[in-house]
């Protein structure tokens, strides 16, 4: 009986659910300086140690649905850090009782401000819990005063508009069945003896071996750049969209509450655009507000490219290293795991790109004021070409020991039991 008591409380479930339950209750009960907010910390670094365990046990993640609860599990320190101990929210404010950096002002793109917020009453227990809940499973906090900065709308013109229920469910559920139909293929056909050969450890390098590196490997590296983010997009906006389907169609919230996760495609031209606009930004504010209170306790200015680039290079790190420890939870070793490097890398992107850009307008300013429309398309297909290039020079860094690894130990289908192509090849 006590093997299975601890292998239940032990679960990636219960470690999950019991990390937002903790949170929810110090949000909704206690004040913003309480030290039971400092005191219990401890338990959201264990959650993410018995992760790790539990995966050096179990073997790595065998489907999607371990991939995302492990990844919840260890990533969720981030949010516990932000909004339980640095932003300090509250139930008496309904919201952050601390603005981290100078901007004083709600941040996001919310469209009107709910009274409620600004509520001083004391509250009930069903209140209190249920903004607890509220507030510590959503990490964007759309619509609200407080919504993460470049949160999408159902519409780019209309940003009031939202769909009605049906069109939601419908439209969501066609890219549910799309978004599994490309994941499902792609790692069904994905597998190959050569793998082992194709992205072993001194295949990483790039510029340290001009001399040997051939054109199908460079052309390899690019492929894996495009497909390793066509598939984790996939994944993650099926995984987004199936709760939302799901919450919608019981009405426990409405359809408001689940806007896209994901930026426009035309956003793809500049490294700074893929993560601040059109890559999710469901890690936005758990990584910049550690940032900012790094910034602040280092004295720097509240303007200039010095505490720019500094948090810039802070927010990277931080996810770096939050990726580095999910890879340790589904088998990838936390020393062969390259997500700090690649993370950490993409600050050197941002300043390149920004850097050419800037000498750019300062030397052809009266030609730009010419012909701006023509301009910018050109600069938009170069901005392209630059792109993808850097995510084929600094993607395998990353991905490369995470698909080694796999070739090493009998992985199962990445959708598990609802796998259909693992189920034709293996019936031809």
């Amino acid at each position: 009986m006590l093997p299975i008591l601890r292998s239940v409380a032990t679960h990636h479930l219960t470690i999950v659910a019991g990390e937002i339950t903790h949170t929810a209750i110090l949000i909704g009960f206690t004040s913003p300086d309480s030290l039971w907010r400092i005191a219990t910390l401890p338990f959201i670094l264990w959650a993410i140690w018995i992760g790790i365990q539990g995966r050096r046990v179990v073997g790595p993640a065998g489907n999607m649905i371990d991939l995302f609860i492990v990844g919840h599990q260890a990533t969720y320190f981030l949010e516990y850090i932000d909004i339980v101990l640095l932003r300090k929210w509250s139930f008496e404010v309904r919201g952050p009782t601390v603005t981290l950096g100078r901007d004083t002002n709600a941040n996001g793109t919310a469209l009107r401000t709910d009274g409620s917020k600004t509520n001083k009453s004391p509250g009930s227990f069903r209140s209190r819990l249920v903004f607890g809940f509220q507030t510590a499973i959503s990490r964007r906090h759309l619509n609200t005063p407080y919504e993460t900065k470049n949160c999408p709308h159902f519409s780019a013109e209309d940003k009031r508009y939202v769909p009605s229920r049906s069109r939601y469910v419908l439209r969501t559920l066609g890219s549910v069945v799309a978004c599994y139909l490309f994941v499902d293929i792609n790692d069904a056909t994905s597998l190959s003896g050569e793998n082992a050969r194709l992205f072993a450890p001194d295949q990483i390098p790039f510029f340290f071996r001009l001399d040997s590196i051939t054109v199908d490997q460079i052309a390899l590296r690019l492929v894996i750049a495009v497909m390793v983010w066509a598939a984790t997009y996939c994944l993650i906006r099926m995984t987004y969209d199936m709760v939302g389907i799901a919450a919608v169609s019981l009405r426990i919230t409405g359809v408001q509450s689940w806007r896209p996760l994901f930026g426009s495609v035309w956003d793809l031209h500049t490294v700074r655009r893929f993560w601040g606009n059109f890559w999710h930004q469901m890690l936005r504010d758990p990584l910049s507000s550690p940032a900012k209170a790094i910034a602040r306790v280092l004295h720097l200015p509240d303007t200039g490219i010095v505490q720019r680039y500094t948090k810039t290079a802070i927010i990277f790190s931080l996810s770096g290293l939050a990726h580095q420890f999910h890879d340790a939870t589904v088998g990838v070793p936390f020393t062969e795991s390259g997500a700090i490097k690649f993370f950490a890398v993409q600050t050197v992107g941002i300043i390149l790109e920004d850097t050419v850009q800037t000498v750019w307008d300062w030397g052809f300013e009266r030609e730009k004021s010419q012909n701006k429309t023509g301009s910018a398309r050109w600069k938009k297909v170069v901005g392209v070409i630059w792109l993808w290039a850097w995510f084929a020079w600094s993607v395998p860094v990353w991905v490369y020991p995470a698909i080694y690894d796999r070739t090493k130990k009998e992985q199962g289908p990445l959708m598990g039991p609802f796998s259909l192509s693992r189920w034709f090849l293996s019936r031809s």
